[in-house]
């Protein structure tokens, strides 16, 4: 009776086992995480919008995009971004600086006078870091021309904008920046980390040392 009664209590542990198991990982454990990340771009009308929608596109990595199975051609698995307008290249820098908006295209020259706390800006902006230079832009009248540069907050995490700038630089992405915006076919990774406007964020800065360009 006893032999009996520790077979059935060792019955009704496994099935209890079996049951947390299926309650507990059958429906979710397999999802990705899906991780949202924002490129503030200015007005839709201008001209960096076509290219924080061109860089969306490629990098984005959701579940089921057979062009992401190929290593390194999207950004970290499960990252989904977007394009989004703004009220202008300074509201998206203090956006970005205050964490309301991940990442964002600015012209150099804008983010100069954010870290120096200059012109519009009423105080220096401190969490901007830069994850790569993208182009010259075209310069209105006698002005100098500048670089279009893609920044995000300090605090975003090393591993997924490490991820972003491997996929950014992928030769397999060259031909299809240039498709979608002549001027994102000027991408170039031999100046990406030159010079930049604000100090380079950690992400970048370790991908650009370990392809030799910093």
């Amino acid at each position: 009776m006893q032999e009996r009664l520790t077979a059935l209590l060792a019955l009704a542990a496994f099935g209890l086992l079996i049951l947390i198991s299926f309650s507990s990982g059958g429906s979710g454990s397999g999802e990705q995480a899906r991780i949202s990340f924002q490129i503030a771009t200015g007005p839709s009308d201008g001209n960096l919008f076509a290219v924080g929608q061109a860089i969306a596109g490629l990098l984005s990595h959701p579940p089921g995009v057979g062009r992401c199975d190929t290593s390194t051609v999207c950004g970290p698995a499960g990252v989904i971004l977007s394009a989004r307008t703004s009220q202008g290249f300074v509201d998206s820098l203090n956006a970005v600086n205050s964490g309301l908006v991940d990442s964002a295209l600015v012209p150099a020259d804008v983010i100069e006078a954010a870290i120096a706390g200059r012109g519009s800006f009423r105080r220096p902006l401190r969490r901007i870091r830069v994850i790569a230079a993208l182009f010259s832009l075209p310069a209105a009248g006698k002005a100098p021309a500048t670089r279009a540069v893609w920044v995000v907050n300090e605090r975003a995490p090393d591993a997924l904008v490490y991820g972003l700038v491997r996929a950014l630089f992928n030769p397999a992405n060259h031909a299809a920046l240039a498709a979608d915006d002549p001027a994102a076919g000027a991408i170039d990774i031999n100046t990406a980390a030159h010079d930049p406007p604000a100090p380079l964020h950690g992400g970048a800065a370790r991908y650009y040392r370990e392809v030799g360009k910093l």
